[in-house]
């Protein structure tokens, strides 16, 4: 698979499943890392009585799903979806299950099935369909507002075992892909069909945190990506620095949804706005909606996930590189590779289940030949690396810089010469971007 993989650190989607107005209610949800697996956690609430779910992040996910075993998830508002039915239709079912075990969330006959994936351990189970309540806190883009309620929201169950290999306490998934059964599509969904929001007049379970988005600028990836990241979805046939980079849309009214992954050196959460164009209040007080280049997400015609829908296409975000450059130097490289072929192979992915960026065999030995070449100019010497990873640097090599560690430039070029994801190796200065702490990590990576 010749597909590259990015993590995002900051994420905004333009996307054409839906339209929004004026009257639109902004919502948002706290996002933490974890630091054992470096894997992003959302946190929405669900159920009646309403409680906090922790669910992995997955940018490209289908749809959500949540564990269903047994005494791990009850409410009094779930209600199950019956295969064949408009609704089941709606979100793309290919399959219906009967049940055989006592009736519960998971468990009736009759009921419209999904394929729930574990996209870290690759691996996906069947399962039914529900419905229930759930509820995100509403935002002004500076300041938690009431806790607005999504009566219908679609999730798929699961079982436990879908669970290994995620982070300690997660319960499910949050899919935010392109999708009609992705959380932001239902949100909005949900937001057009009622004339009136329906909000909570009391906190539920445990109260949301604070909106203070701080300093969520750092990732774990081998190449690290900038601060901020904002991308719009451009139609096809048949189907940082610290500057976010923003696609434009060519509609008038695009569905909106903004993601500010956490920094894994701070204890400040990160966030994930809906619904919402700006603004996104960061400290010191400056509105990142207002600093925004753009570049178009492109469409695959496959999703290469563990289940194969044949003729649907991918619910994953694509964007279109088409240079790498090391100190201005483009990296000698197959170009086809980096357009998405009629098998949905190659291009260009965003992950948030990929904690470093992933590159084409070809492509990085490539890279890491110019990079090496253009490091021995700095006087900088290879050290024994440190798994994953193939070529590091003694940190006490590096020199610090006002604008960072003195490294190779590495520059992603989009669709347009002038519009890249400039010197991303700025933000970070070792072994996954915690290189700060000197006296912890003694390589550059």
């Amino acid at each position: 698979m010749t597909t590259l993989h990015f993590t995002l650190i900051f994420f905004f989607i333009f996307s054409k499943f839906t339209i929004i107005d004026s009257s639109s209610t902004p919502f948002v949800a706290p996002i933490e890392i974890d630091d054992s697996t470096k894997l992003y956690i959302i946190s929405i609430f669900i159920r009646t009585p309403l409680e906090s779910a922790d669910l992995l992040l997955d940018v490209g996910g289908q749809f959500s799903w949540i564990d269903c075993t047994a005494g791990s998830y009850a409410s009094t508002t779930h209600r199950y979806v019956r295969c064949r039915s408009d609704l089941c239709r709606s979100i793309d079912s290919i399959a219906c299950s009967n049940c055989f075990q006592s009736s519960g969330p998971g468990c009736h006959n009759d009921s419209c099935a999904l394929f729930p994936e574990n996209p870290v351990a690759r691996n996906a189970v069947l399962a039914q369909a529900l419905v229930d309540t759930a509820a995100l806190m509403t935002t002004d883009g500076r300041k938690i507002g009431e806790l607005g309620a999504v009566p219908d929201f679609v999730v798929s169950c699961s079982d436990e075992s879908l669970l290994k290999g995620l982070p300690e306490g997660v319960c499910g998934l949050a899919g935010l892909g392109r999708s009609n059964a992705s959380l932001p599509a239902q949100i909005e969904k949900e937001r057009r069909g009622r004339k009136k929001k329906g909000f909570l007049t009391e906190w539920p379970t445990r109260r949301g945190p604070k909106l203070q988005p701080g300093r969520e600028r750092g990732m774990r990836v081998v190449f690290p990506l900038p601060a901020c990241y904002h991308i719009t979805v451009t139609p096809m046939s048949g189907a940082p620095t610290p500057f976010p980079i923003k696609v434009s849309s060519v509609y008038a009214s695009p569905n909106i949804f903004a993601l500010c992954l956490p920094n894994p050196s701070s204890p400040s959460p990160g966030s994930a706005f809906f619904n919402s164009a700006g603004p996104y209040y960061f400290s010191p007080g400056i509105d990142l909606s207002s600093h925004l280049l753009y570049t178009p997400l492109v469409l695959s015609p496959i999703g290469l996930t563990t289940i194969i829908y044949n003729h649907r296409p991918s619910a994953e975000y694509f964007i279109n590189v088409t240079s790498i450059n090391v100190n201005g130097i483009p990296v000698d490289l197959n170009r086809k590779l980096l357009k998405i072929d009629d098998d949905g192979i190659g291009g260009t992915r965003l992950s948030t289940v990929t904690p470093y960026t992933v590159l084409e065999s070809s492509i990085y030995k490539a890279f890491t030949k110019l990079f090496k070449n253009e490091s021995e100019k700095l006087n900088l010497t290879v050290t024994d690396p440190v798994d994953p990873f193939d070529v590091c640097y003694p940190a006490s090599d590096v020199m610090t810089t006002r604008l960072g560690p003195a490294v190779p430039t590495v520059d992603l070029v989009m669709h347009s010469d002038d519009v890249f994801l400039e010197d991303f190796w700025r933000e970070f200065d070792g072994e996954g971007g915690e290189g700060r702490r000197r006296s912890v990590v003694p390589r550059v990576c």
